[in-house]
């Protein structure tokens, strides 16, 4: 969740950086960017949380987790900027199918007061992802990503057999 957000806000500071590297100007970068991933972010969140629905929010979440991881893979390797915004808007479904399904998948895993609680760090992730990454991004390296894994206590849920997890 916090990487998944964190790259909404990241890339501006990053924008200079990633021109050097692949030289199409800043506002064609700075434009294409943005937009690539945050109004596909945006557009597929209704979209994407239908389909986990359909296919299962757990396999919706670690399939769109290895997308995204993959996407991220790929931006940092791409030497060509249509391939870089290409990857970027992809990137942007994958972590809008995630979020969309891991917070379905919390309200499925918890009730009650754990149920606040856990949407509380959920909430809390989404905003120290926005924030911190427009601090962090100005590390070595252009494209130096963030990872922190949070992780609910892996706890028998009451309703349900089977441990859950969520990464933010």
């Amino acid at each position: 969740m916090l990487i998944l957000l964190a790259s909404l806000t990241g890339t501006s500071v990053l924008i200079p950086q990633i021109n050097a590297e692949l030289r199409p100007g800043l506002v064609a970068l700075r434009c294409g960017s943005s937009i690539a991933y945050n109004l596909t972010f945006a557009a597929f969140m209704l979209i994407s949380g239908s389909l986990a629905d359909i296919l299962g929010r757990k396999t919706s979440v670690y399939f769109w987790d290895s997308a995204f991881r993959s996407m991220l893979i790929g931006q940092r390797n791409s030497s060509q900027h249509p391939f870089y915004l290409m990857l970027r808007g992809l990137s942007g479904i994958a972590a809008a199918a995630m979020m969309t399904a891991g917070s379905a998948l919390l309200a499925q895993a918890y009730a009650g007061k754990r149920l606040a609680k856990a949407f509380a760090i959920f909430g809390s992730a989404a905003g120290a992802g926005l924030s911190s990454r427009s601090v962090t991004s100005g590390l070595p390296g252009w494209f130096c990503r963030m990872e922190i894994r949070v992780r609910i206590a892996p706890r028998r849920s009451r309703r349900h057999s089977t441990a859950h997890y969520w990464r933010a």
